[in-house]
């Protein structure tokens, strides 16, 4: 997930530390964003979480050791929560609208149609270029 921030990061991963756990936070693709020379120096970079781990002595020389294995886990982890994130936003909205597939809805063939299109662009979410990073929400109508 692209992050700015006006520091960038010294090391490929950091680790935060609450109590006896632990998120280790990974860097990628980090480049300088600033465009004028009188902006504050920003920085872009790809952001990656592990949460909740238990804090052990030999944990930053597991990651050392295996740091892109590290990496690859946190990626997998951070595309499962945002697509389960988003089909759960993208099952609400077709929830919302099951009322206008029903043989009794009060709407006129026209717009049933309408929801149709709409709920099937729903549906089609998860089949976009960008999912789950770039998601383009069908706008009904």
């Amino acid at each position: 997930m692209k992050t700015e921030s006006v520091t960038m990061p010294v090391s490929s991963y950091e680790i935060e530390f609450e109590g006896e756990y632990v998120n280790v936070l990974f860097f990628e693709n980090v480049e300088s964003i600033s465009t004028e020379p009188e902006d504050v120096q920003r920085y872009q970079y790809d952001l990656y979480r592990i949460e909740g781990l238990k804090y052990r002595p030999s944990l930053i020389d597991a990651i050392e050791r295996d740091i892109n294995g590290w990496l690859n886990m946190a990626k997998e982890k951070e595309y499962k929560k945002l697509t389960d994130a988003i089909r759960s936003k993208r099952n609400d909205l077709l929830a919302e609208t099951d009322w206008t597939q029903t043989a009794d809805t009060p709407l006129i063939e026209d717009e049933i149609k309408m929801y149709r299109v709409y709920r099937q662009a729903l549906r089609d979410i998860p089949a976009q270029g960008g999912f789950p990073y770039d998601v383009e929400w069908p706008v009904f109508g």
